[in-house]
């Protein structure tokens, strides 16, 4: 049993990356709980979703393509949305369509409040708003949701030593 959740490969305990790759070749794992922060599985579907919100944000806008984010990630819906999925959305939106990143960023967060790299998302896109009190408030946030969050750590000590 994994004791948290994460796709940070720093965070990767020696003990929990051999268990799995003992699992991995088939091998008897002897029950033990790691502790690991923040780890979600992906789905062999997101490729497929992904596209799939793509598509539908390009014929039918934004706010249809995050509706369908919020039905895929309900119980049932027969997908498997994680943090991260939404995550890649976010990067990739802020590259093209700030708008669009806010609106799915902000479903993001509904969904997974708990997300250290989601909260990053937000105090990065605070920083360029110029809201650096916010910033500082949701890097920390990032970190108390994951210790390893170096990104964060790094941006919260250059924030606080700005005048």
């Amino acid at each position: 049993m994994i004791s948290g959740s994460s796709h940070n490969p720093y965070a990767l305990r020696t003990e929990l990356r051999d268990a799995m790759l003992r699992f991995a070749k088939g091998e008897m794992v002897k029950s033990a709980i790691y502790d690991a922060p923040h780890v979600e599985l992906r789905s062999p579907d997101e490729a497929q979703l992904l596209e799939e919100l793509k598509s539908i944000a390009t014929k039918d806008g934004v706010p249809a393509a995050v509706e369908r984010l919020r039905a895929a990630a309900k119980p049932g819906s027969g997908h498997h949305v994680t943090s991260a999925l939404v995550n890649e959305i976010v990067l990739s939106a802020m590259r093209q369509d700030r708008a669009m990143a806010a609106q799915v960023l902000a479903v993001g967060l509904e969904l997974f409040p708990w997300s250290s790299p989601l909260i990053t998302r937000r105090a990065e896109a605070e920083v360029a708003s110029g809201n650096r009190m916010a910033a500082l408030a949701s890097y920390r946030a990032a970190v108390a949701a994951d210790p390893f969050n170096q990104v964060a750590e790094v941006q919260i000590r250059r924030l606080a030593a700005m005048p």
